[in-house]
């Protein structure tokens, strides 16, 4: 079973969920909304507000900690809530400090990070 199929069985449990909507189901909506959670931030500058992804989550009725999971993916793929996400998080010192003693390269680094978020 996945921690997805787990929570949905939660939810089920605790009423969360309406009609007799299948595990496959629940699951397919769950990507698709976050396919679409992944759609708005890219239009927005890969930021998407908190109010934003509850909004488009609240069919499903998730729990606090199955949205703090969303927001963790969300994180992991770069994807900011309430604000952008600083790109320097995600370097490693080795490629900060390349950055550093090459000023240029650090100049072009907002472009070539808008390049590789159109290539996910």
């Amino acid at each position: 079973m996945t921690a997805w199929t787990d929570y949905c069985s939660d939810c089920e449990e605790r009423g969360n969920v309406t009609g007799d909507m299948s595990t496959e189901n629940r699951e397919l909506i769950f990507a698709k909304t976050l396919e679409e959670v992944r759609k708005k931030a890219r239009e927005q500058g890969n930021c998407v507000s908190k109010e934003q992804v509850e909004a488009l989550f609240e069919p499903l009725a998730l729990s606090g900690e199955q949205m703090d999971m969303v927001y963790a993916y969300l994180h992991q793929r770069r994807i900011g809530i309430g604000e952008p996400v600083d790109p320097e998080e995600y370097l490693a010192q080795e490629e900060k400090d390349y950055l550093e003693r090459n000023p240029i390269m650090k100049e072009h680094a907002d472009i070539v990070e808008k390049i590789l978020k159109g290539a996910e």
